[in-house]
């Protein structure tokens, strides 16, 4: 019966006539196909799967700027810290100005820098528009916490306490 040959059922697979019934059930499947005008409509292959996008770095929590710009200042050598206990700006002359900046602030103001003021001399000494010096004041003040230099209090940052 080579007509009901239907390879992987249970029935033919345990025949021992399945393997010449199969060339049979196939040459009878065309046959019949032709006589009845039946197309066989061609299979498209099923799509790849997408390439994966680019995979996201764990940075411990931290925004992607603030951990590139902590992971440069590891690369540089930059000791915060051990500068502003000595009372020395550790980005005096150095990248990035905005960090420079704000330790500046930080040593000259020991009651501590508001975010206004911070934003004020952002904007002042570097030109920059009002959404860049808002997200550099945020990095700035992220960065610095990080690293353990300060410490916020009512709304102010004050250099941590040695």
């Amino acid at each position: 019966m080579s007509m009901c040959f239907r390879e992987g059922t249970a029935e033919c697979s345990t025949c021992p006539f399945a393997a010449s019934c199969k060339p049979r059930a196939e040459a009878q499947l065309a046959m019949l196909r032709a006589e009845l005008g039946v197309v066989v409509p061609e299979r498209k292959a099923a799509p790849k799967p997408a390439a994966p996008g680019p995979v996201m770095e764990l940075t411990n929590g931290l925004p992607k700027k603030v951990a590139a710009w902590i992971a440069y200042i590891e690369r540089e050598g930059i000791k915060i810290n051990e500068a502003l206990t000595k009372g020395e700006n550790p980005f005096r002359g150095k990248r990035p100005a905005f960090l420079a900046i704000a330790c500046h602030l930080l040593l000259k103001l020991p009651q501590g820098v508001s975010r206004d003021l911070l934003t004020q001399c952002f904007r002042d000494k570097l030109s920059w528009s009002a959404e860049t010096t808002a997200a550099h004041v945020t990095q700035a003040r992220q960065i610095l916490a990080h690293v353990g230099a300060i410490e916020e209090v009512d709304g102010m940052i004050k250099l941590r306490a040695a």
